[in-house]
């Protein structure tokens, strides 16, 4: 069976069911585009809100297609308020979305329609075709002629399993067709973590240890495909039964699970919900007998990652106050779905790739709306994608999306997605386009000169989030802002009532940063390339840091592109934000700074909080180090899921260290070390290095200062010299792609020519570290030296650690004897011969390992 990828995992799923389309060339006059929107209000006016039976407009048909009143006899025709029609038209015929609303079901189609002029001048609807129509939303209902008993049912899909014994079930269905399906009886449910991160997770949340784990439940709620269920009660013997008490039981369940999974879809006033079509789909939940909260076990074959396990809170729930909590996630751990047939791999990355965009884009005098027309070219990865599907921030109103020949689309929004069918399914590489017009009141001002900075997510459709795109921006702003954004100015001028300026990113990039601002600049020259500081126009140049910033950036830009590789852009911006800002953004040839750092009246080593920020004498370095690092680590090399995030926030930790170790000392270069080591074991038992952001607030401490401990331990195993060139080279390799641990780890074991399994399953995909212990014997030689005996021991418990294990031993007489043990056991003794009589041993010195030491 071949699996597609659909991105994102859409809260309904867009089946397309028919395709008409044809265009006759541009041979006619212009129609003023008023004289139509006239004679479409009129249409509106007739048919918006009725019932289908109610559309007296002619209909021009495909053969072998029904009628309109035939296809949705029951329906009621939705549309929406907004009329979007270009001041002049080629023809007088528009395509328009048009929903029909049945009971239990929502569909969506696209009509062409055409006008004539009447005698009088005026124009007025005659005729419609419909083009294309799509499966929108369900309301599944349970019905009393469909309860039934059995003697034992199981639900299994891949590391999980349901038994249920001396139990009912309910399907809900919707126009016929079952997606739901309610469970009552005694239940047994069995999990099987497939790893190390995902077991010490699932006992992380569970206080429980063995394995597999398992809890009992009387109810379960089902959301899975037609086919699954039929699958699901084949030999199952089924009893019909009546009982009201259970069947209102039911009812108030599933209308309870079903809130957590419908959404608006305009332009109707209901709550829709969606239908599986995959027959290996499934979500399950269930009340945990032994607490009051409810599991959720998804497989869902569209996603990367199929397999999740969720804890949620009972009823009602409210996840502002109580979140839902991910337990697991990981990929399937079967080769074959239900039916015994082999499954292939999922595709490594999205359905489609944005190459482009093309913004038009206006900021309101209100300074706070902010209106787009964005065209989009994508390209498809799969063969047969019938629909381009998107996220769109969801406070931005959507008024338009037109095809690539600059027709008007079938648009259906479901809160933050976008999904638009397509009039003929796009082949692997074909590219095409989409013109989305829409705009919201999504700009902040944070200060009397900043405004808030916007990120992909906030206003542009993106398809995944990881995508590299090209992009050409002209905006237009109030004549006292201006635009700071990703990419070169290409142009910059005023007119009557605006600002405009014109951007462009002419090489791949997959973070636009864009904020407005009534900032000063400052430009300079470092290593070749172009650096611009935006301050704050009211900071004194006498309280400034630009000189010392510009002079800091001359010094990190030459060490970054010695031990990475070329700085990757031809310019680099460093804006300054508010004061209350406390953080720092590494967009691509863009730098978000916090505002104090820029003022020299704010003393760093001093004012800093050590709660926030724990290395502040070496803040000022360390800061900017970081989030330049981020245009090799990040904006250039980019991690490609969320378990990969070290090798950017890692890889920007160490690469700031590195830059304190060359440019302060090794003595600063340590304390950055020992400051990694205090943070990280403090959250390590929160999970490993791969969990990237499912740890939440432990993210930065685990990702960030164990990831740049990872690095450094890696550095102590293969030496300076292969160390750099692992990052060269590594660099250079995956120069603008999606990288993976796997990837950096065999780009180690090509450079260093081992095997690194060792090293990456112990520090990244678990967790934990080793506890030195280290004693001692002595004795004098004959020739006045001494043999020293040493016996380093790991105090922990669990697994035993493999590291190089450097020893420092201080002699009497004030020297030092410096060595290196291997040590891969629990009691680790070997000799040594020094000159003088010990006084004392180290252990893993200067922060050499992530490791706790005692003794």
């Amino acid at each position: 069976m071949v699996r597609r990828l659909l991105f994102p995992a859409l809260c309904f799923f867009i089946v397309l069911l028919a395709v008409h389309t044809g265009r006759a060339a541009d041979t006619e006059r212009r129609i003023p585009g008023d004289d139509i929107r006239k004679a479409l209000h009129t249409l509106f006016d007739e048919i918006k809100d009725r019932p289908v039976a109610k559309v007296s407009l002619e209909e021009t048909l495909e053969p072998g297609v029904r009628p309109i009143a035939e296809r949705y006899p029951e329906a009621i025709v939705r549309l929406a308020d907004d009329l979007s029609i270009d001041s002049l038209l080629a023809r007088p015929e528009i395509n328009t979305s048009v929903f029909l609303e049945e009971k239990n079901h929502l569909t969506a189609e696209l009509w062409k329609i055409y006008f004539e002029q009447e005698t009088e001048g005026g124009w007025v609807a005659k005729r419609f075709k419909p083009l294309i129509r799509a499966n929108v939303g369900d309301a599944f209902e349970l019905s009393k002629d469909a309860m039934y008993a059995f003697d034992s049912l199981t639900v299994r899909r891949d590391s999980a399993e349901f038994h249920i014994t001396g139990g009912y079930i309910l399907p809900a269905t919707a126009t016929g067709i079952v997606g739901r399906a309610v469970i009552f009886g005694m239940g047994r449910f069995t999990f099987t973590a497939p790893n190390r991160v995902e077991r010490q997770q699932l006992a992380k949340y569970t206080r429980r240890t063995e394995s597999p784990f398992t809890e009992s439940f009387t109810q379960l709620v089902l959301i899975l495909s037609d086919a699954g269920y039929r699958d699901l009660i084949r030999d199952v013997a089924l009893r019909p039964v009546r009982s009201g008490r259970l069947f209102d039981t039911a009812k108030l369940l599933l209308r309870r699970v079903e809130k957590d999974y419908v959404t608006d879809v305009g332009p109707t006033d209901r709550k829709w919900s969606f239908a599986p079509t995959h027959p290996d789909y499934l979500r399950a939940e269930f009340e945990m007998t032994s607490t009051p909260s409810w599991l959720v076990y998804s497989y869902n074959p569209f996603e990367l990652e199929e397999v999740s396990l969720i804890q949620k809170s009972g009823f009602p729930r409210n996840f502002k106050i109580k979140p839902s909590i991910l337990w697991c996630h990981f990929s399937r751990t079967q080769t074959t779905d239900a039916s015994g047939t082999t499954v292939e791999e999922p595709s490594a990355t999205a359905l489609l790739n944005i190459q482009s965009y093309q913004i038009v884009g206006k900021l309101a005098s209100n300074k706070k709306t902010l209106k787009l027309r964005t065209m989009v070219t994508v390209s498809a990865r799969e063969d047969s994608v019938q629909t381009l599907t998107f996220m769109l921030n969801d406070k931005l109103k959507l008024r338009r999306v037109d095809y690539a020949d600059g027709e008007g689309a079938l648009l259906i929004r479901q809160g933050a997605f976008v999904s638009v069918p397509l009039l003929k399914p796009l082949e692997r590489y074909e590219v095409t386009r989409l013109t989305l017009w829409y705009e919201g009141d999504i700009v902040r001002q944070l200060d009397a000169s900043f405004f808030a900075p916007l990120r992909n997510e906030d206003w542009l459709p993106q398809h995944s989030n990881r995508e590299a795109f090209v992009f050409d921006m002209e905006m237009h702003t109030p004549k006292d802002l201006s635009v700071i954004t990703t990419g070169i100015k290409a142009l910059e001028y005023e007119d009557e009532a605006n600002r405009v300026t014109r951007w462009q990113a002419l090489q791949p990039i997959t973070l636009m940063g864009l904020t407005f601002s009534q900032h000063r600049t400052v430009a300079a020259k470092a290593q070749g390339v172009d650096v611009t500081l935006y301050t704050a126009k009211d900071l004194l140049r006498t309280s400034s840091r630009e000189k010392d910033i510009l002079k800091l950036v001359d010094e990190t830009l030459p060490f970054f592109t010695e031990s990475f590789g070329e700085y990757p852009y031809k310019k680099l911006d460093i804006v300054q934000m508010p004061d209350n800002l406390e953080y720092g953004q590494g967009f691509p040839a863009l730098l978000m700074l916090w505002g104090l750092y820029f003022r020299s009246d704010y003393f760093l080593d001093r004012d800093l909080s050590t709660t926030k920020f724990y290395n502040v004498k070496q803040f000022f370095k360390g800061f900017l180090a970081h989030e330049l690092a981020h245009q090799w680590w990040g904006n250039v090399v980019v991690p490609k899921t969320y378990r990969d995030a070290w090798l950017a926030e890692g890889m920007a930790t160490y690469a700031a260290d590195l830059f304190i170790e060359k440019a302060i000392g090794q003595k600063e270069f340590f304390g950055m070390l020992e400051s990694h080591i205090e943070q990280a074991r403090y959250a390590d038992k929160e999970g490993a290095i791969a969990l990237g952001s499912r740890l939440r607030q432990y993210y930065q401490p685990v990702v960030y200062d164990k990831g740049a401990m990872v690095l450094h331990m890696l550095r102590q195993v293969c030496g300076d010299e292969l160390f750099y060139k692992i990052l060269s080279t590594f660099y250079q390799t995956s120069f603008r792609k999606l990288i993976t641990t796997e990837d950096f780890q065999r780009t180690t074991e090509e450079v260093t020519g081992r095997d690194m399994d060792w090293f990456f399953d112990q520090w990244v995909r678990d967790i934990g570290y080793p506890v030195y212990r280290t004693t001692f014997t002595s004795r004098k030689n004959g020739n006045s030296l001494y043999s020293v005996q040493c016996t380093i021991s790991q105090e922990q418990e669990g697994r035993i650690f493999t590291m190089p294990v450097p020893v420092r031993i201080e002699l009497k007489n004030g020297e030092t004897v410096e060595t290196v043990i291997w040590n891969d056991r629990k009691y680790h003794t070997f000799e040594i011969v020094t000159p003088d009589e010990v006084k004392k041993i180290e252990t893993a010195p200067n922060g050499a390992v992530y490791c706790g030491v005692t003794g």
